[in-house]
């Protein structure tokens, strides 16, 4: 597109350093009216691709502005070229000229390196975190679960207790999370800041948000969220696939963007302060985290080795239509496109008054992962090396280690939860690639409920008698499968599991 960015309120905007933190991404819709402050611009077309630049150093960059194309060409926006140098001067924050040029010199430069052109206006709006809390959209609320069902999938995880409603924990943990976010389908940004701090900026968040706005003009609907909309409400390990593919891609984009301004570019940014975000859930954050880490990797193992013939960002855009099985494709993507793992299926007829919620969950390796690493991170289980967490493992652009022994191996799991008035109970299976595996997932449950307190009551049975996980369990081993019994009692146990022995306490 062509022409003149209009500002249409003057308006100062932080841009927090970080990614989108927000589930908004992939649900496409955030509750809330506009704020009065809004930057409204008209962009449009640009270009990108040519992974490696012929700039190499600041040498490179054009001293003084090129002349426009007669047409719309990749790495022209609204006037400007994506090496053109501006006057913009960040110390005292970003007004709305300075805004309204910066804006089209990052689309420029976005298309530069990706290699699409953007086609539609993108409007920019700031809230305060405030604000967020109070109108923003949170990733629970359009997973079709009920709060109970989610309490129970948050217990199973072992994130959050009996003594606390996990929904309102993760709900609280989510409004403290974003920086920015993306709305699909409405062609807009939402900038989160922290109200002090309105006149701080990065560059490169802009960046990685306009990474979306172009998810939003090339990848089909179909193909990013229609498909995946059923898999989204059902399996929580494929919504972190959903997660990865709508932000693995503009993750990466934003790493060589990153590159370039170390390297080549002049890049707008100011030295940030210290944020009034505050952590409510170390596990929660730790998910939400996931898809900017071994997504970015997993994307960047695609750049790298190519996909079905294709090579760079042809074979990312690729991506999108074979999507990762399983978010251990993710975290292993020497195992992308070839392991295919089959759900291990738990339908039994539970009796004495027990009912099935109509939904499953598949918790995935990550989430396995996270059980352990969050009990032993927050509450000295010991059960894996929390520290290691912190120490990234997959690449150049992997940030944290989402492996360890007790979930390497997974094969598939299934976890159905239970109700009978006020009363819950879950059954949850896991596969393994080996029974070495089954062992070792086996091995450090019951050290994990053994933190906890739990006394065994006879065979495969245990009972934790006290605390926020105060219920029973059954954990039975079987070759490459493990299997989980919980309900309120050990005599309600085979009632949940029929053929699930019960021992008397």
């Amino acid at each position: 597109m062509t022409g003149t960015v209009t500002v249409v309120v003057v308006v100062v905007m932080l841009l927090l350093s970080g990614c989108a933190g927000s589930a908004a991404q992939a649900a496409g819709t955030v509750g809330g009216e506009t704020p009065s402050d809004v930057v409204d611009t008209g962009w449009s077309e640009g270009v990108s691709n040519t992974e490696t630049d012929a700039e190499t150093s600041r040498d490179a960059v054009a001293s003084e502005p090129r002349p426009d194309p007669e047409t719309d060409v990749l790495g022209w926006e609204n006037g400007y070229w994506y090496d053109d140098p501006l006057d913009v001067n960040a110390t005292d924050g970003i007004d709305d000229e300075e805004m309204a040029v910066l804006l089209a010199r990052t689309m420029a430069r976005v298309e530069h390196i990706r290699g699409h052109e953007f086609t539609r206006e993108v409007r920019v709006r700031v809230m305060t975190r405030e604000e967020y809390a109070a109108e923003g959209f949170y990733p629970l609320q359009d997973v079709g679960r009920t709060s109970r069902q989610l309490d129970q999938f948050y217990e199973a995880a072992f994130f959050v207790g009996e003594d606390e409603n996990a929904t309102e924990v993760a709900l609280n943990h989510s409004r403290g999370f974003p920086d920015a976010y993306y709305l699909f389908f409405s062609d807009e940004i939402v900038v989160v800041a922290d109200e002090e701090n309105l006149s701080r900026f990065d560059e490169t968040l802009l960046a990685h948000e306009l990474g979306h706005a172009l998810q939003d003009e090339y990848v089909p609907p179909t193909v990013l969220f229609e498909n995946f909309g059923i898999l989204i409400r059902n399996y929580w390990d494929h919504y972190l696939v959903v997660r990865t593919l709508v932000e693995g891609d503009p993750s990466l984009m934003e790493s060589f963007y990153a590159e370039r301004c170390a390297e080549a570019w002049d890049c707008v940014t100011v030295a940030q302060t210290e944020s009034n975000r505050t952590v409510v859930h170390g596990g929660m954050l730790a998910m939400d985290l996931y898809p900017y880490s071994d997504g970015t990797n997993f994307t960047a193992a695609v750049y790298e080795r190519g996909l079905q013939g294709r090579e760079g960002w042809d074979a990312v855009d690729l991506m999108y239509e074979l999507a990762p099985s399983h978010a251990e494709q993710v975290t292993h993507p020497d195992q992308y496109p070839f392991q295919y793992t089959a759900y291990p299926l738990v339908l039994h007829a539970p009796s004495d008054g027990w009912l099935r919620h109509p939904y499953p969950f598949h918790l995935g390796e990550p989430y396995v992962f996270a059980m352990f690493w969050y009990q032993s991170w927050e509450h000295d289980a010991g059960i894996v090396n929390a520290s290691a967490f912190f120490v990234a493992d997959g690449g150049a652009y992997d940030r944290y280690n989402y492996t360890s022994v007790p979930s390497t191996g997974w094969d598939g799991d299934t976890l159905v939860t239970y109700h009978r008035g006020e009363e819950d109970a879950y059954v949850w299976a896991t596969k393994w690639d080996t029974e070495r595996d089954a062992v070792e997932f086996h091995d450090a449950y019951l050290k994990l409920l053994g933190h906890h307190g739990a006394v065994e009551v006879g065979p495969n049975t245990y009972v934790v008698p006290s605390g926020p996980y105060a219920d029973a369990f059954c954990v039975e081993l079987e070759g490459r499968e493990v299997l989980v019994v919980n309900a309120p009692e050990v005599t309600d146990i085979p009632n949940v599991r029929p053929g699930t022995p019960a021992t008397e306490a």
